[in-house]
């Protein structure tokens, strides 16, 4: 007896029991569960496909795993560098210059805090929902807040709520005036769809929309009056007027970039930084010329997550990496680095203070960074790589800015005369 086969009954295998049964008298049972070929193929049993055995598929040939990634760039940590944990999720954060105080939005728990400018102390007011962004008035007074369902404004010094409104939705991005005026960029039904909207926060009334898309950020000026929108591949400066209703009015149209998804005006406002790693040397706001090139690309890094620069100090602190060409963007970077303000010329590269773990430390990415005008100490909003074993999943770093990192005066190359007695931090 020949041992028991079995196949699939597939139209070749029915064909075959057919055949041998003419050939050899056997009988072959078509239409049953099981095709039978009797003696002639002892044993031989060919059951239906959907009961047969799946046959093995070929797997995809083997990769060619070529080069390992470059490795991850580090630097020295300073040692009088401090990590506190934190205990809540930093969503956005924006520093208060009047105060040097830095205003977080936490989405677990939903929560305002308030760091203190040393990064220990804090206040702490509950959210009615989970917050998206978050930004700060020039005064340091009132506080606007973008959730998904809509905008509110809230006193920074007591978090008393002050206004709710529930349009816009789907909030990216705010500014505040003094006055309690808010600036939304917020999605439409599709989400590569945007608009900025100006807002009246004390009676929700629309003042004015601009259309705009799912790359554009904008910064308003302490003066507000002018704010500059990056959309898709221009800037565009829009005019609030210090009185009436119309909210926006255009101003000029530039091109910047064909792949920024960020910028940050420097509290000059003389210059603004792009994601792209690019400085532009802004005009006067009475000055009709268009933005213009300045300084360039920084020399080692090409992407930027975070800017904060100082017109005091003549030095910029950055959060930023340079891209490998097929290698996926990295959570951010390790690595605080220090430049001077006039030829974007590198001063010094300062390591992040790693996240406590169960039984060690792991790598943190910087997130957000801030410092006052005398750029001595940086704060660090710092982050744990996903899935990583840290103990808490945000922290905020105190990385002291070497005094000797001291950059060059910017004489007749500097384009303004900000007042230096006041912080000037990177605004998002």
């Amino acid at each position: 007896m020949r041992p028991t086969r079995t196949e699939a009954c597939t139209p070749w295998a029915i064909a075959l029991a057919a055949l041998l049964s003419q050939l050899g008298g056997c009988s072959a049972e078509e239409g049953q569960d099981t095709i039978r070929v009797g003696r002639c193929l002892e044993g031989y049993t060919c059951v239906p496909r959907s009961n047969a055995p799946p046959e093995p598929t070929p797997g995809p040939p083997a990769e060619d795993p070529g080069e390992p990634p470059p490795p991850e760039p580090t630097a020295p940590v300073p040692p009088d560098a401090k990590l506190r944990e934190l205990d809540y999720r930093v969503v956005d954060a924006a520093y208060d210059a009047p105060t040097g105080e830095v205003v977080v939005v936490s989405d677990e728990p939903q929560e305002l805090i308030v760091v203190a400018p040393d990064g220990l102390g804090e206040r702490r007011y509950p959210l009615p929902d989970k917050p998206v962004t978050v930004g700060v008035s020039a005064d340091g007074r009132l506080a606007g807040i973008g959730y998904a369902t809509g905008v509110a404004v809230l006193e920074i010094a007591t978090g008393a709520p002050v206004a709710t409104c529930a349009a816009p939705t789907n909030v990216k991005h705010v500014a505040i005036t003094n006055a309690g005026r808010v600036f939304a960029l917020s999605s439409v039904e599709d989400a590569d769809v945007h608009r900025l909207t100006a807002l009246d926060s004390s009676t929700c009334s629309v003042l004015a929309e601009v259309g705009a898309d799912s790359h554009s950020v904008f910064a308003l000026t302490r003066s507000e009056r002018t704010l500059f929108l990056l959309n898709g591949l221009f800037m565009r400066c829009l005019v609030q007027p210090a009185s009436g209703t119309r909210g926006l009015e255009s101003c000029d149209r530039t091109r910047v970039s064909d792949s920024c998804g960020g910028f940050w005006l420097e509290r000059g406002e003389t210059e603004l930084y792009t994601q792209c790693a690019t400085r532009y040397r802004l005009p006067s706001e009475s000055d009709p010329a268009h933005p213009e090139l300045r300084g360039g690309q920084f020399p080692d890094i090409d992407r930027v997550d975070m800017v904060t620069a100082s017109a005091a100090s003549n030095r910029v602190a950055v959060l930023g990496f340079m891209q490998v060409s097929g290698v996926a963007a990295p959570l951010g970077t390790r690595i605080l680095r220090i430049y001077d303000s006039v030829f974007l010329d590198p001063l010094a590269a300062l390591g992040l203070p790693p996240l406590p773990t169960a039984t060690g430390t792991t790598a943190s990415y910087g997130r957000f960074v801030f410092a006052d005008a005398a750029m001595k100490t940086a704060l660090v909003f710092v982050r744990a790589a996903p899935g990583s074993s840290a103990r808490r999943e945000f922290g905020l770093a105190l990385v002291p800015i070497p005094e000797d990192t001291v950059a060059p005066d910017a004489g007749s190359l500097d384009s303004g005369s900000p007042d230096s007695a006041s912080p000037e931090a990177g605004v998002r």
